[in-house]
């Protein structure tokens, strides 16, 4: 019987992490930048898990919906569009880094998602439960979209100059490429977002 419950365990796990080895990766790769750094955070993960799977298991997968954003920007609290906003009528120029990619993404388009989303799944039509990834459309540096931020404001782009990480060392670097394939999203059925230009002009009609 033991031999039994040890098998039974080996094969469940094995189950839990076929399903979910491959999103785990994704997440940390964006997260860390590294692959092999990566593989190694998610390899130690999942050894912590088949250690606790006895108790683990036991617990029912929650049911949830995650939405993982990023850059995203509006017209209340903190954000990239506001900052350089304000700075371009402080400053001659402005050093902006180039060797970190992104979605851009608008809040009001965000929640126009989410809404959509949350009224799949009262009506009994949304996805099943997954990690879902909804941003801007397209993708690009902090540096090209502080200068497409000028050249909406009627600002010179030129006075944006681009600059490398190295530049602004930080206490927690920032990812090279933090850009999320919106693939999940649309295989949801649900409206992709803009492309992040289209929607950058629409936020500054709207302002």
């Amino acid at each position: 019987m033991r031999i039994w419950d040890v098998e039974h365990d080996r094969l469940d796990f094995a189950e839990f992490y076929a399903a979910a080895r491959d999103d785990c990766l994704r997440i940390v790769l964006v997260n860390v930048g590294d692959r092999d750094l990566a593989e190694d955070l998610v390899a130690e993960g999942f050894t912590r898990a088949w250690m606790s799977w006895r108790k683990l298991c036991r617990h029912p997968a929650p049911q949830a919906w995650v939405v993982r954003t990023a850059w995203v920007y509006g017209s209340t609290g903190h954000n990239f569009v506001k900052t350089m906003v304000r700075l371009e009528g402080e400053r001659d120029t402005l050093s902006v880094v180039d060797d970190q990619r992104g979605s851009p993404t608008s809040s009001a388009e965000l929640a126009a998602g989410l809404l959509q989303l949350a009224g799949r799944i009262a009506d009994g039509q949304g996805p099943t439960r997954r990690v879902l990834h909804c941003t801007g459309g397209g993708d690009t540096t902090w540096f090209s979209f502080a200068r497409a931020i000028f050249a909406e404001i009627g600002a010179d782009p030129e006075r944006v100059k681009p600059c490398t990480s190295a530049d602004f060392p930080g206490k927690t670097p920032r990812p090279a490429y933090s850009v999320l394939s919106n693939a999940s999203w649309r295989e949801a059925g649900l409206t992709p977002l803009s492309p992040w230009e289209d929607a950058l002009k629409e936020y500054f009609a709207r302002s």
